[in-house]
């Protein structure tokens, strides 16, 4: 039974939203924001390994075939979510971008790493997980552009603007422009803003 007929099926047994499904359950929602599927590319970037298994970051590129004569947006999405959930802007911003999304490390479909365990994490060690995997993503995905992915827009929506605002801190030579989108709070010092290091 395909994903359509599974999801639009009138009986009370469960769905199970396996990785599978997930992806192609994004690849669907997208569609719906009126983006032509030629358009949209969906594909993982494997930014470590745990224990012998991927760790994968699940992107998509719309408009992929402007990568190389439009401005880049980078989008990273809030908390417990997945960059298909914004589908609704993303018509009108390919008009004038490349768009790519990635779902954090343990969201979306990208995989739930063995290797993150926020119970035994400081919250400054969680920031820098999340930070740290945005620039192994960035740093695979210019190997797999042939070319370094640098002077882009950066926009994140909550927990996402939140990251965000910590990488551009951290890697500022790689971002162009930051939009953030509602988010969560950051208190950060004058001394912090000027060398880069956040305040407890």
């Amino acid at each position: 039974m395909g994903l359509q007929s599974q999801l639009t099926k009138k009986s009370t047994s469960l769905f199970i939203l396996n990785h599978e499904n997930l992806v192609l359950l994004q690849k669907r929602v997208l569609l719906f924001s009126g983006i032509d599927q030629k358009d949209i590319k969906l594909f993982f970037v494997k930014i470590d390994e745990v224990s012998g298994e991927r760790v994968d970051v699940c992107t998509t590129v719309l408009g992929h075939q402007h990568l190389n004569d439009k401005p880049i947006l980078i989008f990273a999405h809030g908390y417990a979510a997945s960059g298909a959930l914004y589908y609704k802007m993303y018509k009108g911003l390919l008009e004038k971008f490349c768009i790519i999304l990635i779902d954090h490390v343990g969201m979306g479909a990208s995989t739930r790493a063995k290797n993150f365990d926020p119970d035994n994490l400081s919250p400054q060690q969680t920031i820098d997980y999340f930070v740290e995997n945005i620039e192994k993503w960035r740093k695979k995905f210019s190997q797999t552009m042939g070319k370094e992915l640098t002077g882009f827009t950066l926009m994140g929506h909550s927990f996402g603007a939140y990251i965000c605002s910590n990488y551009t801190l951290k890697y500022h030579k790689h971002v162009k422009k930051l939009i953030l989108l509602s988010p969560i709070g950051m208190k950060l010092t004058g001394a912090a803003l000027k060398d880069g290091t956040m305040s407890q």
